[in-house]
């Protein structure tokens, strides 16, 4: 069967963005499609006359080109281009075979926000609901608002950022260039949370294979953006990667031979065919939460219960007790790919997130240093945006251990280059 993947840019963004995954696929004998979304490619006027729908439409009719050159598609989509994938996944249902989304953006609420007052603004949801409804009712309103992006533009790259600020002063004036308008209008984020709204009505509905990957250090969408999706889709199948490295824009980034690597596998699972993976890699934490274990996974975890009955009789005594309200989701722990701990999530009468940890020492395990965070720390955090998503309101290991901040307490290294960053992402 011949196999195309549809590649979708973001807000304000260009094809160009995904790039390097459309020359790795189109090295893999993959077809794909880049397309334009309406509006973009032009000016911020252009942008700002467009709607939703438009966006929608335009990635559709490049759907259609696709599927008369392949027998089967997966949808990927970068920032809000992920959530223009998920809702067209559900059109195609017989010919999607997965879908992809990288830095998936239901709402920009990231730390870059915080550099500018205005910005800050911004992610006041209060403020900026009256900003949706003045926008709705009063022409050229949106027109009247707007942020122009600051460094780091959602990426680690200095490379990247130097030739994007000298690009900047386009932007500025209303042009696009091959990175895309950095200036956002409110019309267009009002036109974004319409697209949003109408995600929410339908990703229950989407059932095919889901593969989600997030950086813990993105600047531009927390990591709540990814959770709420991974939570919101109805697929049995489904993965959410959480890894350090990058930002916002991880085909670009630092980090953009992992994101291929891991699109590669991905699509080798579904289709059974050969993918070459990247040879090129940087150091990488990954936590990947995930419906079914990975084969290294399972045997790792199967090794580990087989020397501790005790947390067997823990996690069933847990069980038994019927008060679970979900299971089945667990989270593999990688450095650089290999399994290093496995932990089975348990949503306990709403209230706690109950996690099993195949490791005997919590408080002691991985203290190795990330830049400006610990393994350790990145951990908790992702751990407590889990448990958020799910309105949990503690989180305690199997043996009923109640984590919390001052376990992951960010050490201080002699060597300054390690220090902790005093301010949390």
């Amino acid at each position: 069967m011949r196999t195309g993947v549809l590649l979708l840019h973001g807000l304000t963004g260009m094809p160009s963005e995904l790039r390097p995954l459309e020359k790795f696929l189109q090295k893999n004998e993959i077809e794909t499609e880049a397309p334009v979304l309406a509006g973009h490619g032009g000016t911020h006027l252009d942008l700002n006359r467009v709607k939703f729908k438009e966006w929608v439409d335009s990635a559709r009719e490049s759907l259609k080109l696709l599927l008369k050159r392949v027998d089967r598609v997966f949808l990927c989509g970068l920032s809000m281009g992920g959530t223009i994938a998920a809702m067209l996944a559900l059109e195609i249902p017989e010919q999607c075979a997965g879908l992809i989304l990288l830095s998936p953006t239901l709402d920009y609420d990231g730390s870059n926000l915080d550099n500018l007052t205005h910005q800050k603004v911004l992610k006041s949801k209060a403020f900026r609901n009256i900003l949706h409804v003045l926008t709705e009712h009063i022409p050229g309103f949106g027109g009247a608002f707007y942020w122009t992006e600051t460094p780091p533009y959602g990426l680690k790259d200095k490379r990247l950022q130097a030739q994007i600020t000298k690009s900047i002063e386009a932007a500025k004036i209303g042009q696009s260039n091959e990175f895309g308008l950095f200036r956002t209008y409110f019309s267009s984020l009002h036109q974004m949370k319409l697209l949003t709204d109408q995600f929410h009505l339908v990703a229950s509905r989407v059932d095919c294979p889901v593969l989600i990957l997030h950086s813990l250090e993105d600047t531009l969408a927390s990591m709540n953006n990814a959770t709420e999706m991974y939570k919101s889709l109805g697929s049995q199948d489904k993965r959410l990667i959480a890894f350090t490295g990058c930002d916002h824009v991880m085909t670009l980034d630092l980090q953009r031979h992992f994101v291929l690597k891991r699109v590669g596998e991905f699509i080798a699972r579904i289709t059974d065919q050969e993918i070459i993976a990247p040879r090129k890699s940087n150091p990488v934490w990954s936590f990947e939460i995930c419906d079914r274990l990975s084969e290294e996974g399972s045997l790792f975890f199967n090794n580990f219960i087989t020397h501790n009955p005790d947390y067997l009789a823990a996690q069933k005594a847990l069980i038994h007790s019927k008060t679970v309200e979900c299971q089945g989701s667990h989270l593999e722990i990688k450095e650089n790919n290999r399994v290093k701990a496995v932990m089975p999530l348990f949503a306990v009468t709403g209230r706690t997130l109950t996690v099993g940890y195949s490791q005997k020492r919590w408080s002691q395990d991985f203290n190795q240093p990330v830049e400006n965070f610990t393994v350790k720390y990145l951990l908790y955090s992702f751990l407590n945006n889990i448990a958020e998503s799910i309105k949990a309101t503690r989180i305690c290991l199997i043996n009923g251990q109640i984590l919390n901040k001052n376990q992951v307490a960010k050490p201080q290294y002699a060597d300054q280059t390690s220090l902790v960053a005093e301010k949390k992402r």
